[in-house]
């Protein structure tokens, strides 16, 4: 073996491979131990302990022992600093981090151990078979390919062109493969085709290779991602949407260290796209009915915590006219579902499922619907309650079924450009009523028939609702305004003229 291959590391194989930065975390540690109070995984009943594995990294300074093994089985003359054991059944979720008050980084240690192991030595690696689906068939789920463009047919979901404005819609491996979660798929569908988003999905993809990074599997992941940024530059993609966080982290966060092009591209999450179209009233929706008064809310570790982003699930909640109930564990301080790191394809073979404690918060929450904003949040927490759905499904439900008629002109009468012709209908008193009722509660308020729709709670086709306001318009008693093209309505309170109005 040569000498340049002998200095070769492949994680943090030994003491002297461990970073500047993670020694000063072994020695700046006060000790509080928020970081293994706050662990998903300990709070399980596992052996994990962050404190504990910072701590056994000081006393391996301390005995100066760089050829020592970080990580490996426990032993009484030379403990590691972690054992595998431990070391299996980390989730990365950051919530040690997160609690720290000194900023010490565990996942720094964690990872390039688990680095190491898949590497280098192969004892305790866990996530073997997944590996083994990633390499022969794309995604983690080790579904064909088939079952994705099936997805596709079935849902009718446009292709990606590349356009000006179009947002690509990614999948990732479990709504493109997961049947399960085909309705969140259809639900998010139906939202971006009543806003009138351009978007369009892949015929392919493969996985971006979070799991694979965090359960050490570099150079798998390496590859994935280099797959795929040449498939965003070569589809000329700006604009991506996904459900998934851990898709969204590693493309926003990490792509960009392999490619400075993909710097440049805009990826949000599926709940902040809602946000911004229901905040632009481009969504007519009508809040939930009263079964769905109460829900509970599981914000996803990769959301919450890693991106910061816990306002805008919220948004989105609020305007399906839910409210949340009450979970100890919440925003960033989320306790976690347990499926990061592959956890949720991952036979579990030694120590305890993380997932309970959650389930737990989420049943003494006392909601019967629970609303996830991660497709493996989701299939980890399903079943806790009596229901659950993906934040797109529950804001779908809430869309005011409107049916605009055809803009031929009828009887050889053209039609001013922007205007649109609707079907002759008969006069509803309780519509109207129901329409003038709602402009009392918000009489300074100009509103587009999509509005009125949603905030009177009306459900019903838009020539109908048109010619409601019509009427009450003839009636003198609302008044039409024009801006930019637009029709808006609002209380006429001073008695407008007829000239004014139709």
């Amino acid at each position: 073996m040569s000498e340049e291959a002998a200095d070769v590391t492949l994680g943090l194989e030994a003491v002297k491979d461990v970073p500047w930065k993670t020694r000063l975390d072994f020695l700046a540690c006060v000790e509080c131990r928020r970081c293994t109070d706050a662990c998903p995984a300990h709070v399980a009943g596992n052996v994990l302990d962050p404190r504990g594995f910072i701590l056994a990294g000081r006393r391996a300074l301390a005995a100066g022992k760089p050829d020592d093994v970080v990580i490996g089985p426990m032993a009484e003359a030379a403990p590691p600093v972690l054992t595998e054991e431990a070391l299996g059944v980390c989730v990365t979720c950051g919530a040690c981090e997160y609690g720290c008050p000194v900023g010490v980084e565990h996942l720094q240690l964690l990872i390039g151990s688990k680095r190491a192991q898949t590497l280098a030595s192969g004892r305790g690696v866990v996530a073997a078979d997944f590996f083994h689906a990633i390499e022969s068939t794309g995604n983690a789920l080790a579904r064909p390919k088939a079952d994705r463009a099936k997805l596709l047919k079935e849902l009718e979901l446009p292709r990606f062109t590349g356009a000006d404005g179009e947002w690509l819609l990614w999948l990732g491996c479990i709504w493109g493969f997961n049947r399960d979660q085909r309705p969140a798929v259809a639900a998010f569908k139906q939202l971006l085709d009543a806003a009138q988003v351009p978007y369009g999905v892949l015929d392919e993809e493969v996985c971006c290779g979070h799991h694979s990074r965090r359960q050490g599997e570099e150079v798998q992941f390496q590859d994935l991602a280099r797959r795929t940024i040449e498939l965003l530059h070569e589809k000329k993609a700006r604009k991506i949407v996904t459900a998934c966080p851990h898709c969204l982290h590693t493309m926003r966060r990490e792509y960009p260290q392999l490619d400075g092009g993909a710097a440049a591209l805009e990826i949000v999450h599926h709940a902040q796209l809602l946000e911004r179209l229901a905040t632009d009233r481009r969504l007519p929706l009508r809040p939930a009915d009263g079964a769905w008064e109460t829900v509970a809310f599981h914000d996803p570790c990769y959301l919450a915590r890693y991106e910061g982003e816990t306002a805008a699930p919220r948004a989105v909640l609020a305007a399906a006219g839910v409210s949340l109930a009450n979970l100890p564990n919440q925003g960033a301080r989320t306790l976690c579902c347990g499926g990061g790191a592959a956890g949720f394809v991952r036979e579990i073979r030694h120590g305890k499922r993380v997932d309970p404690p959650r389930r737990d918060e989420i049943v003494a929450s006392g909601a019967k619907r629970l609303v996830t904003a991660c497709p493996e949040c989701r299939m980890m927490l399903d079943a806790a309650v009596e229901q659950t759905q993906d934040i797109a499904e529950l804001l779908a439900a809430s869309l005011v079924r409107v049916e605009p008629v055809s803009t031929a002109p009828a009887g050889g009468h053209g039609v001013g450009e922007g205007e649109t012709m609707y079907k002759p209908v008969q006069d509803d008193p309780e519509l109207e009523a129901k329409i003038l009722q709602m402009f009392e509660h918000h009489p300074q308020e100009e509103m587009q028939l999509l509005d009125i729709a949603g905030k009177a709670h009306v459900s019903c086709k838009l020539c109908d609702l048109r010619h409601a306001a019509d009427h009450l318009v003839e009636e003198g008693q609302l008044c039409l305004c024009r801006h930019g093209g637009g029709r808006y309505y609002k209380l006429d309170e001073d008695g407008a003229s007829q000239d004014n109005r139709i």
